[in-house]
């Protein structure tokens, strides 16, 4: 649609209930999904694009028809229903719960410094404080709208219920129609919003006090998903300073953060996409434009969700994205608008091991990384936790590799001063001291990120809820063991045969001449084993009891299955 003045919109809004506490991977399903929904309504489909003007709103939609009244009342019973048949094939997680606000007024329709559009006017602004007044399956009208529709036919009036004056925030009252009937909208009433309910939500200039739970029973260990929280990340700030200073080079490498399993990738890319982060590293940081993709292991994850990830996670003003398809060249124009607006884009892919994995993800993708990092002003930050050359050997033209654009970064254990740090997060938060457990800590951890944060958590809970009794350490050990062995076996088994070898002779107190010294340098890097150069060895006391109980259970199995053959004879 082109350009245009100030003109008369029938305006339907929606968005989805409870966005804001969904994950970003459901936030990105949830999205996706509505808007397949809203594309594939028969009123939509049958809208002239003349006629109809669009924009996404994060997490939902603002859809204007200029030529039919009717419209976003029969789009949204149609939406309605549409998301009733999906929500009933569909797990609790992924299913959708929407409201929507309708209205008719004065619009205008403007292209933004991205070429988007963007749709303001009072018409929009009433829309949404209707919706906001609303709650699941609602949908409420405007006096305006009622006053147009409802007397076009009988049984459009049957569905307009007047509820009442509502107060908006500014103390603006808003006639309301609750619209509902036969498997249409929800009949319960909407309660009104005063102003000073509205500022209840809004951040006070000074917060009145608060009662604080006793910090001591908060553990300040997190040992699940990534660390989100500023103050609950820990160490690594040599790799953080090393990845800004690579950021404003002119000729900037793309950079790859290379990691075992749980060694902390995914927590270091969401770490350095917080906007105080960037302000502190980066001089001049509204140059940069960010977006974190987070890339699941699931083989039906397409392309078209890759690319809405990215648009959907860009940093705020510039995530408006519509009219921008998930596609290649929707792709190639986003970053023409980034361009031209003198920024530069950062693409954060958190696990992108899992799309050299998946089908969908062929070498003309991963072309395609190649040549926007050539030709656009992009910069692409990516976790893996195996050699990214390897991994995508089959996914890379050979003269143009992509995996060759990367400036790499290879995250290893916890220096002694971050181990340090962590353990002293007990006492710094409250909690008790860790002074007299710390040889206790290193020999179940090691200098393991995660593993430490998982036996100062376990540690910190036993001393905690049993301030009086002397620590059961065999059992906190046992505790340990239980939670880490499938990690430990995931170890176990991603190593080859050299590895398995080297690991197992360190572990029975052997060094020799045929251990491999590339597989020992690799091990080193990982993690694995320690103090290399001197007298090396594994990195904690509870992996080399894993290794001796994996090596004996394998011998038991390997003995009965040979007396079982013994006496078939």
């Amino acid at each position: 649609m082109a350009d245009m003045d100030k003109k008369i919109a029938y305006v339907a809004m929606l968005d989805i209930v409870g966005f804001s506490k969904l994950t970003n991977e459901f936030q990105v399903k949830k999205v996706f999904a509505l808007e397949n929904i809203i594309r594939q309504s028969p009123t939509f489909q049958g809208t002239n694009s003349n006629s109809l003007c669009v924009k996404t709103t994060g997490d939902g939609a603002i859809l204007c028809f200029f030529d039919d009244m009717e419209a976003p009342l029969k789009i949204c019973m149609e939406i309605q229903k549409k998301i009733v048949e999906h929500n009933a094939s569909n797990a609790e997680d992924n299913k959708i719960f929407i409201r929507m606000g309708i209205n008719i007024g004065q619009v205008s329709v403007r292209r933004d410094l991205a070429g988007n559009v963007d749709i303001i006017g009072n018409a929009v602004n009433k829309a949404e404080r209707l919706m906001s007044f609303g709650v699941t399956s609602h949908i409420l009208a405007s006096r305006e709208f009622h006053d147009l529709v409802a007397i076009l036919n009988d049984s459009y009036s049957q569905l307009f219920h007047y509820v009442g004056e509502f107060p908006d925030k500014h103390g603006i009252k808003h006639a309301v129609y609750n619209v509902y009937g036969q498997n249409v909208g929800n009949a319960t009433v909407p309660v009104p919003k005063t102003a000073a309910d509205e500022k209840k939500t809004e951040q006070p200039a000074v917060a009145p006090p608060k009662p604080v739970p006793p910090v001591e029973k908060k553990n300040p260990y997190q040992t699940k998903g990534k660390i989100t929280a500023l103050d609950s990340f820990i160490g690594r700030q040599e790799e953080v300073r090393r990845i800004f200073t690579l950021l404003p080079m002119q000729e900037a490498k793309s950079i790859a953060i290379m990691g075992e399993r749980k060694i902390g990738n995914s927590s270091l890319l969401y770490y350095i996409t917080h906007p105080d982060v960037r302000k502190h590293y980066l001089a001049r940081s509204e140059n940069y434009i960010f977006s974190f993709v987070e890339c699941p292991e699931r083989a039906n994850f397409s392309l078209e969700e890759f690319f809405f990830s990215v648009y959907q996670n860009i940093d705020k003003p510039y995530n408006n994205t519509q009219g921008i398809t998930p596609t290649y060249d929707g792709f190639r124009k986003l970053l023409s608008g980034f361009d031209r607006m003198g920024k530069c884009f950062v693409m954060v892919i958190d696990g992108i091991d899992n799309l050299a994995r998946n089908e969908s993800f062929d070498m003309y993708f991963f072309d395609l990384l190649r040549f926007v990092d050539q030709n656009y002003n992009i910069v692409q930050i990516v976790s893996t936790h195996s050699n990214l050359k390897t991994l995508i050997a089959a996914k890379e033209y050979p003269e143009k590799p992509y995996s060759g654009m990367f400036e790499l970064i290879s995250l290893g254990h916890f220096t002694t001063t971050e181990v340090k740090d962590v353990i002293s997060r007990s006492v710094k938060f409250g909690g008790p001291s860790f002074e007299q457990h710390i040889q206790f800590i290193i020999d179940l951890a090691g200098y393991h990120p995660y593993l430490l944060q998982l036996a100062c958590g376990m540690l910190f809970e036993a001393l905690v809820n049993n301030p009086t009794v002397p620590l059961n350490a065999e059992g906190l050990q046992q505790k340990f063991m239980n939670d880490v062995r499938p990690l430990f076996q995931f170890y176990w088994d991603s190593m080859d045969i050299d590895e398995r070898s080297i690991i197992a002779d360190l572990v029975e107190g052997r060094r020799n001449a045929r251990m491999n010294i590339l597989s020992m340098k690799e091990l080193a890097r990982k993690g694995f084993i320690i103090d290399i150069e001197k007298s090396p060895k594994v990195f904690s006391n509870s992996f080399k009891e894993f290794v001796i109980k994996s090596a004996q259970q394998r011998f038991q199995s390997s003995m009965s299955t040979f007396k079982e053959d013994f006496l078939k004879r």
